[in-house]
């Protein structure tokens, strides 16, 4: 066999090898395995989105404009003008986080500048997960919601909890310990009122805890929590009682609006309260759990501990929050170890993210 027989043996044997992933190529960038989450209500700030007005990915806020028929820059971009209300907060972290989402996607798959188009697809990111809200820009992420259908589905959830709080106001509040002395407060508020007025709504991490209810019964569980020696409870800035059977009538008529958004099967894992849904998992279930999610107790710190085993693979290396804030970063520091934490909320720090993931790999996708 002559020398560039030889040669074109070989490359056709390193292609082979790069899209089964078994050659020199990919196990420098394999190496990392990348979770993405995204950041729910909560992390709302003014002036949030101010950073990306310049960028090319706000042309996604002016779709969404012309979506919803209404002006949504201001709420981005003026300090004095930040987001007001339940629909505003959830459509601006929904936003921040879908424009942060686009280009570091772009930004990974074009510095590890890989020629097989099936690891882009599959390998990154190996899990996506979102709090809460950010459920919805997780399923973005992972290719179920297209940028019409994110908008549709947060305008939607943002509307019809903004509604349920105005008939039935709810309040939230964090509370600096375990999930189980939480649970104790709230069933002594309810066992006072002689029925279930407030609830744990989310189990975040090891020592922070959010419960859920009527305002009243809110201020009171987290006063009993005080006396039994925690720390710190801290209202938040929510006018409903998320994740609690208050919002079961809103929770309705969400999953009859979600039956007329086309959703796809999911093209990456994505997990939810604690358990991991495979890539190709089907839009009905999807929905459900869109829906359900409204309603149920947010199991994040069991989530976080999924993600970073990920199931079916490697373990996790890298975390990255996608969106605006640090909350869930912090959360993971106190739940996980061994994972790296990556904030990707303007344009620089994706950048910056971007670069970092894939310092392996080299212009060819060999090592540095």
């Amino acid at each position: 066999m002559s020398e560039e027989s030889d040669a074109a043996e070989n490359d056709r044997r390193s292609r082979r090898q790069r899209l089964a992933g078994e050659g020199p190529v990919l196990p420098a960038a394999r190496a990392r395995r990348v979770a993405v989450v995204f950041p729910g209500q909560g992390s709302q700030r003014p002036a949030m989105g101010a950073q990306w007005a310049r960028h090319r990915a706000f042309a996604l806020v002016r779709r969404a404009e012309r979506r919803l028929g209404r002006p949504l820059e201001p709420m981005l971009v003026d300090p004095e003008r930040p987001p007001s209300g339940t629909a505003e907060h959830q459509l601006a972290v929904t936003l921040c986080s879908a424009m942060a989402w686009a280009v570091l996607k772009e930004a990974v798959l074009k510095e590890a500048a890989l020629e097989a188009p099936e690891w882009k697809e599959a390998s990154f990111p190996a899990v996506v997960a979102g709090h809460s809200l950010g459920l919805i820009s997780a399923l973005h992420a992972a290719g179920s919601l297209g940028e019409d259908e994110l908008v549709d589905v947060v305008a939607a959830r943002g509307e019809l909890t903004g509604a349920a709080g105005r008939r039935r106001p709810g309040a939230m509040a964090a509370m600096l310990t375990s999930a189980d002395i939480a649970h104790r407060c709230c069933a002594g508020v309810n066992e006072r009122y002689g029925l279930a007025v407030v609830w744990v709504a989310n189990d975040n991490a090891p020592g922070q805890t959010v419960i859920t209810g009527t305002a009243e019964a809110v201020r009171e569980a987290g006063r009993e929590a005080i006396e039994r020696g925690v720390r710190e409870v801290v209202a938040l800035d929510v006018a409903g009682a998320f994740h609690s059977p208050l919002l079961r009538e809103a929770a309705r008529e969400f999953e009859r609006r979600l039956a007329l958004v086309p959703f796809e099967p999911t093209r990456v894992p994505l997990a939810v309260n604690g358990r991991l849904l495979p890539a190709g998992t089907d839009p009905d279930e999807l929905r459900a759990r869109v829906a359900g999610d409204l309603t149920a107790t947010l199991l994040w710190r069991e989530t976080q501990l999924l993600i970073a085993e990920a199931p079916g693979g490697p373990r996790v290396t890298d975390l990255v929050e996608c969106g605006y804030g640090r909350t869930l970063t912090g959360l993971a520091k106190r739940t996980i170890g061994g994972v790296a934490l990556h904030n990707a909320a303007s344009p620089e720090a994706v950048a910056a993210v971007a670069r970092t993931l894939c310092e392996l790999v080299g212009p060819r996708g060999g090592a540095r």
